[in-house]
């Protein structure tokens, strides 16, 4: 059995999460400046992946312009070579 499915009448199973500090770390800023999110894996430690992410869905990283959050809808996009964060 699956440990996912392990379900009773009053409880359900919790699988840990992986907690390993998120994969959004050290990114280069254009200002010179490194930013790192400081959330933990939700990923669930029994699943395989090559990438830990945080619950935070929308990127985390000031504007380069007005210092806003940027407005981008993914919070791993700043993983890629020279990524832009603007508010909108």
């Amino acid at each position: 059995m699956h440990l996912r499915s392990l379900i009773t009448r009053t409880n359900i199973c919790v699988l840990p999460q992986c907690t390993h500090a998120e994969s959004l770390s050290s990114v280069k800023l254009l200002d010179g400046g490194e930013y790192s999110c400081t959330g933990s894996c939700r990923i669930p430690s029994d699943v395989v992946h090559d990438r830990h992410e945080c619950e935070t869905r929308l990127c985390s990283i000031t504007c380069q312009l007005c210092k806003r959050l940027c407005s981008h809808q993914d919070h791993m996009h700043g993983l890629e070579d020279g990524e832009s964060h603007l508010c909108g």
